[in-house]
């Protein structure tokens, strides 16, 4: 069932009119629950009923809480409904299924994953006096994996003073399947996102949460989520704010530049390329008859997880999604709300490792991989980004090609075309020696801050992290960034951090060395990738 629009409420910090829904009607149990000091700590009354969590010294937690009702059977490709109410207090100490996605080691479905995913988690710190600014986390994981119980916000809510809302939304072929007989095709994902905003809406007061000051916050994918959201007129009035890290709306890999072999990569589809994709997937599975989406339903998990790869983009040219977001975007028809975005200053090596360059082939794989994805123009790029001495060299240069031409500079054009309209902060993420897998860097290579290696920076990973006293308070000084932003609508004062503008393009470096502001264009070449002199 598609939602009404809604009106501005006052005090939000939207800027368009005619893209603001109206408020719903906010649990009445609210203001009588925080305030009665018998109260258990422990239990909240939402709209649909009690659900009992855990308490420790600074932080409240509330885990798989059903935001939607599961959408399995013929539920499956539909707009998400309300969740069921319950009666008695339900259990929220244990997070939801963690939605349909692979296993990454065998390519089988994860143990665990189900259908039946629609949840979100809910971490307040105890510190909190009155209601504080809510953040909601979306994870990356290419539309295709993770959790929001993947993600553990205590540090963030603790020393931020934030609700923090980490959310699962359906993955791959069930989150972004899309057919002909499909009017939603390819933006359930969103749909499932746009719900858990609207129960943050009605219950964030009851959490202790402001549910007057909502900032999305995603990396990746994740953050590609927040386009779709700053471009869906059904996402309006939901959010006041946006942190999309390496993430952005403008986003584009050409063939082989992400994989070897792949073809060209984008965050967003058309209605027919994604229909297309559907119907061969239908004859595929035997669902080519008078009722392929009847059929299709009929198909297991397990089945339709094969189809995944298929399904890694969000579709435009819907009723969600009616404009592709890029252009919604750069003419001004988006949900304007402060955005802060940014990259890691060597986003592509984690992708350049996939290639396994033989580190002593040189030149020559160097060409063949700038043939392959730039073709006609190897020998200009190899003239800008020549090989250094080094053991990796041909790997390196091929990373700062990969950064440079599809992360950071699409990224500076979206925040040109953000300026013009709302405030927008722009970062870079600058730790020479962060954090990383170091199964899958080689000993010697010199990582620096690949894709991802902001994140522990703000959310903890489950595993503990070797960090210099210089990179812990990198750390703190991110997560004041972050949520000031969710408080105010800007990271800092205008003299630490300018907002970026076209007569002033500034980006803040973030380095464990101190951070400050850089001409991001200049140092990742973005006059050559735009064809400027």
């Amino acid at each position: 069932m598609r939602t009404l629009p809604k009106q501005q409420r006052p005090g939000r910090r939207l800027l368009v009119a005619g893209m603001i829904p109206v408020v719903a009607a906010a649990a009445v149990t609210t203001a009588v629950l925080m305030d009665d000091e018998e109260a258990d700590p422990a239990v909240v009354v939402t709209g649909n009923g009690e659900v009992r969590g855990v308490v420790d010294e600074e932080v409240r937690r509330f885990d798989g809480i059903p935001y939607a009702a599961p959408p399995v059977g013929d539920l499956r490709w539909e707009l998400p409904g309300p969740p069921a109410d319950w009666s008695g207090v339900r259990d929220a100490t244990e997070p939801g299924a963690p939605c349909v996605q692979p296993d990454m080691t065998t390519g089988a479905r994860l143990e665990g994953s189900s259908e039946d995913c629609l949840y979100l988690n809910v971490t307040v710190p105890r510190s909190a006096d009155g209601p504080v600014p809510v953040m909601v986390w979306f994870h990356g994981g290419a539309f295709s994996s993770g959790a929001g119980a993947d993600y553990d916000p205590r540090r963030l809510a603790v020393e931020g003073e934030v609700a923090v809302v980490t959310v699962n939304s359906r993955l791959g072929a069930l989150g972004y399947f899309g057919h002909p007989g499909l009017a939603d095709s390819g933006t359930y994902g969103l749909a499932d996102q746009q719900a858990a905003l609207r129960w943050i809406e009605e219950n964030a007061a009851a959490f202790g949460g402001d549910p007057e000051r909502v900032t999305l916050f995603g990396n990746s994918s994740g953050g590609a989520d927040i386009c779709g959201h700053l471009a869906s007129p059904e996402s309006a009035g939901l959010f006041d704010g946006a942190i999309i890290q390496s993430g952005s709306c403008r986003q584009h890999w050409p063939a082989d530049l992400m994989f070897p072999g792949g073809g060209p990569l984008s965050y967003w589809s058309d209605f027919d390329t994604a229909s297309e994709a559907g119907t061969g997937a239908a004859i595929a599975l035997g669902c080519e008859g008078d009722d392929p989406i009847g059929c299709l339903r009929e198909q297991s998990p397990d089945d339709l997880l094969a189809l995944n790869g298929s399904f890694l983009t969000m579709t435009y040219g819907t009723p969600l999604l009616p404009e592709d977001p890029v252009q919604a975007i750069a003419a001004g028809r988006f949900n304007q709300v402060p955005v802060l975005q940014g990259n890691t200053r060597e986003e592509h090596r984690y992708f350049a490792r996939i290639f396994e360059v033989d580190p002593n082939a040189g030149a020559d794989v160097y060409r063949d991989l700038l043939d392959q994805a730039f073709p006609g123009r190897a020998e200009a790029i190899m003239e800008e980004y020549p090989i250094a001495e080094s053991e990796y060299g041909a790997e390196l240069a091929f990373a700062a090609v990969g950064t440079d031409s599809a992360w950071i500079c699409p990224t500076l054009q979206v925040a040109e075309e953000l300026s013009a309209r709302v405030p927008a902060y722009s970062y870079e993420f600058a730790d020479p020696d962060a954090p990383v897998d170091e199964a899958f860097f080689p000993g010697g290579f010199p990582h620096g801050s690949p894709h991802g290696s902001e994140v522990p920076y703000l959310l903890d990973l489950g595993f503990e992290l070797e960090w210099t006293q210089a990179q812990r308070e990198l750390s703190d000084r991110m997560i004041e960034y972050w949520t000031a932003f969710a408080t105010t609508g800007r990271p800092a004062s205008p003299e630490a951090w300018p907002a970026f503008s076209e007569a002033d393009p500034v980006t803040l470096q973030l380095s464990p060395e101190g951070d400050r502001p850089i001409d991001t264009a200049s140092d990742h070449r973005c006059g050559f990738w735009s064809g400027q002199p």
